[in-house]
């Protein structure tokens, strides 16, 4: 998909209210860059750290189709570099 502008879930409104002060403030709606727009990149970065990363970067370097991995489609992408720390590199061998 392209970026675009979607509604925020309740539930992740919730989870970031600490971050605006309370829930009030929480923006309803946001910006997210789709798959479509990091591919047709020139250069990608990837900077994953901690254990809740591993998984995603074992599916983006792993054999981990798209449908269960999104981060797979920078597998074919001419100029990605990926950055891990030791935590995010666990699960792999």
């Amino acid at each position: 998909s392209d970026t675009r502008v979607v509604e925020l879930a309740e539930q992740t409104r919730r989870a970031n209210a600490r971050h605006f002060g309370g829930a009030k403030p929480v923006p309803r709606r946001a910006i997210t860059i789709g798959l479509q727009t990091i591919v047709s990149a020139r250069e990608v970065v990837v900077a994953a750290t901690g254990s809740a990363k591993a998984g995603a970067v074992r599916g983006l370097l792993g054999g981990v189709d798209v449908d269960r991995c999104p981060a797979a489609v920078l597998r074919d992408h001419p100029n990605c570099r990926l950055i891990v720390d030791a935590a995010a590199a666990g699960l792999l061998p």
